[in-house]
């Protein structure tokens, strides 16, 4: 499981680097009939969420609950603003392909994208949490 989690996060720091997401939009829109102004990359976003959701829980029912739960609110936090943000401010019409930004949609980029932060940073503490707590199972010390 920690390997696979590991693998996950580096994907998701090239998907950040090179916006991998955002490149399944057109084939996605061109597969659903809908016009290129409907972000369609969420579906897959949300359905991939899910399925490590899912794939994950025997992974978070062996880990002490305190610890689970905080992985848990930091995968929320973090798939909230990525895909869940990004489906309500393009449905608002903050997001369109054709428009420029204009300040309410830098404000809405910024919400977004803060929040992925803000969940990458929840993780990162919980994670330190936990390893602090095996580390004083074992005696060890860092």
């Amino acid at each position: 499981y920690w390997l696979i989690l590991s693998l996950g996060f580096v994907y998701l720091a090239t998907d950040e680097l090179v916006a991998i997401h955002e490149k399944l939009n057109r084939p996605l829109q061109y597969l659903l009939g809908v016009s290129r102004d409907v972000t369609t990359w969420v579906i897959i976003g949300a359905l991939g969420s899910l399925a490590a959701g899912l794939f994950f829980i025997p992974f978070l029912r062996a880990l002490p609950a305190r610890h689970a739960s905080r992985f848990i609110v930091a995968g929320v936090v973090y798939v909230g603003s990525a895909v869940g943000f990004e489906t309500i401010a393009t449905q608002l019409g903050y997001y369109s392909t054709t428009d420029s930004y204009d300040w309410a949609t830098l404000g809405m980029v910024t919400l977004e994208e803060g929040g992925e932060m803000v969940g990458i940073a929840l993780f990162v503490e919980a994670l330190l949490e936990y390893l602090r707590s095996v580390a004083a199972r074992l005696e060890l010390t860092f």
